[in-house]
């Protein structure tokens, strides 16, 4: 539901096999570095195996950096404009899939367009037709619940948005401070974000209790979506504790995804003292 126009990176083998891989930003470095965007340390991959970056608004050209080469479908390249489902190779072992969640159509390279299938667009058709009447039973819960606004797309990827610009200000202002001595606070800030930001490790794997930067919005984006589907089931205690959990994560007022968390939190106390 969120985060619908980032096109993903589908591990299908080598060390990270499995993980899908969020592009966030309109240039992604990949390789064995740990300040490469996707990082990939895999023998045959070098520092800097190959570069992504975003063209013509939807459309996605993968740059080789490597000696030993990349290859995108079995051919080798040195700039390839990617289609949906290119299948690309770097080093010995490591091969991504490129998929983008919202492609309706796909160009061959021969240049003929390539229709979405019917058993796709039936269940494009379910999807719309689930998410309408959820909308729909929602609003009126709204009525019957105090007027309780819906949850929006834009609402959330505009938090996700801001919070990502508040981690990195907040890291800066700590690093200076901590620079000059002067406020220890500010210090100890420095250190928790400099954790975030720190390769290695997802979801699961924590650096002295701090997730990482990518996984942080990952997981805000996940409970905001969990917390949007049980609020169109009216399960109000249980979409509370949703946004309870996005308030631990960044436990900062001024961050954008925790504001909003919070206001939510407010929105749905109302709606139960009124059912009380």
């Amino acid at each position: 539901m969120f985060g619908k126009h980032h096109p993903i990176l589908i591990v299908r083998s080598g060390s990270r096999k499995g993980k899908q891989l969020r592009l966030r930003r309109d240039t992604i470095v990949l390789g064995a570095d740990s300040r490469c965007q996707v990082v990939l340390k895999d023998p045959g991959v070098e520092k800097k195996h190959a570069t992504l970056r975003r063209r013509d608004g939807d459309q996605w050209e993968l740059e080789n950096h490597s000696a030993d080469g990349t290859q995108v479908d079995k051919l080798p390249i040195q700039k390839k404009r990617l289609r949906h489902g290119a299948q690309i190779r770097l080093g010995q072992s490591t091969l991504l899939e490129f998929t983008l969640p919202n492609a309706g159509q796909t160009r061959s390279e021969t240049g003929k367009t390539r229709g979405i299938s019917p058993r796709v667009m039936v269940g494009i058709g379910i999807y719309w037709l689930v998410l309408l009447v959820g909308v729909l039973f929602f609003r009126a819960g709204d009525e019957i619940n105090g007027g309780l606004p819906v949850l929006t797309v834009a609402a959330v990827e505009e938090a996700l948005a801001g919070t990502r610009a508040f981690l990195g200000e907040r890291r800066a202002e700590g690093e200076a401070a901590r620079r000059l001595r002067i406020d220890p606070d500010a210090e100890a800030a420095a250190d928790f974000y400099e954790l975030v930001y720190r390769e290695g490790g997802g979801l699961n794997t924590r650096v002295r209790g701090t997730l990482r930067i990518n996984a942080i919005l990952d997981e805000l984006e996940r409970l905001f979506q969990a917390a949007w589907h049980l609020e169109s089931q009216r399960r109000w205690e249980a979409a509370a504790g949703r946004y309870r959990e996005i308030t631990r994560i960044v436990p900062d007022i001024r961050c954008p995804a925790t504001a909003l968390a919070t206001e939510r939190l407010r929105r749905l106390r109302e709606v139960l003292d009124n059912d009380a």
